[in-house]
């Protein structure tokens, strides 16, 4: 007997629904039951011995909700309120049911 790890993936608080994209392909998956965990701001190492601001946060999607897409590094999250993320590394958790997206909010969005 498998077990189903997206049992109750969608009593989780406060899920949202964002579009997935991937630059240079037609690719644009619009996801529900996406888990948001909390942006982080913090100083980043950018260029020459720079430091900016950047905002950081994780998205949980699960491969149930995704279909066949599978998230990949450079992909981008819009949110409904128009801020985009790109994802910096994905996660394969729960036996490849759940993907953990860790995301930068784009500058000027």
């Amino acid at each position: 007997m498998a077990l189903d790890f997206s049992i109750g993936r969608t009593l989780l608080p406060n899920l949202i629904t964002v579009t997935l994209t991937r630059p240079g392909t037609a690719l644009a998956v619009t996801v529900a039951n996406v888990q948001e965990q909390a942006e982080r701001s913090g100083d980043r190492t950018g260029g020459s011995p720079a430091l900016l601001p950047g905002t950081d946060t994780t998205y949980n999607l699960w491969s149930l909700d995704l279909g066949a897409v599978v998230p990949a590094k450079d992909d981008r999250i819009t949110r409904a309120d128009g801020r985009t993320f790109t994802v910096l590394g994905v996660d394969r958790c729960a036996h490849g049911a759940r993907y953990r997206c860790h995301a930068r909010k784009d500058v000027g969005s």
